[in-house]
């Protein structure tokens, strides 16, 4: 579900410091190893601008985070991101890469196909 339920939101958030753990804050930086020379790759070539990329890949984990309280995997976008360097692919085909997988990840996930 998307975030429809503002309480549960609001209580996850509340009860955050609470939770941290020392091996879920290593988990944390975990993706750091492929997403940050992905992403610096992906700002070299051109194919995307790093502040925006960078900015928006926060959010996404922070609100995915308050509605499934749980991390969001998006391997499909470290593939997109590798097929993106190796083919030195535009920055408008990334854009749609990423546009379409995220919106098939979107209706899986709101239809409960994952």
């Amino acid at each position: 579900p998307l975030i429809h339920d503002i309480p549960l939101a609001l209580s996850r958030l509340k009860s955050f410091p609470r939770r941290l753990t020392l091996s879920e804050v290593s988990g944390s930086f975990g993706d750091f190893g492929t997403f940050i020379p992905l992403t610096i790759a992906l700002s070299r070539s051109g194919a995307i601008s790093l502040p925006p990329a960078i900015f928006f890949a926060g959010l996404s984990n922070i609100l995915a985070g308050l509605a499934w309280d749980l991390p969001m995997p998006v391997q499909p976008m470290k593939s997109i991101a590798a097929a993106a360097v190796v083919e030195q692919l535009s920055r408008s085909s990334v854009t749609a890469s990423g546009i379409l997988v995220g919106s098939m990840l979107i209706l899986l996930s709101i239809t409960n196909l994952i």
